[in-house]
């Protein structure tokens, strides 16, 4: 099973802890973990999914109709079971 989160920029806050804390769980559970970083940059927590075995996507957020079919063609491509927007 595939997991994706979107979240915005990944910083220090409670759904970025939240992931970082349950991925041991779901990872016993064989689920393949994933985020998509929508904000401008990655973000400085990053670092801390990635040490959590999460696979970082970064797809910067625009005001326009190439910012969804980017995002349209990555989850087309990656088949995610579960997508869950934070």
């Amino acid at each position: 099973m595939k997991i994706l989160h979107i979240l915005n920029e990944l910083n220090y806050s409670g759904a970025e802890l939240m992931v970082a804390c349950a991925a041991k769980i779901w990872i016993k559970s064989g689920i393949e973990l994933h985020v998509l970083s929508t904000g401008e940059k990655k973000g400085v927590f990053a670092k801390e999914l990635l040490k959590n075995k999460y696979v970082i996507h970064h797809i910067p957020f625009q005001k326009n109709i190439s910012f969804f079919l980017k995002v349209y063609k990555f989850m087309k491509k990656n088949k995610f079971d579960i997508i869950h927007i934070h």
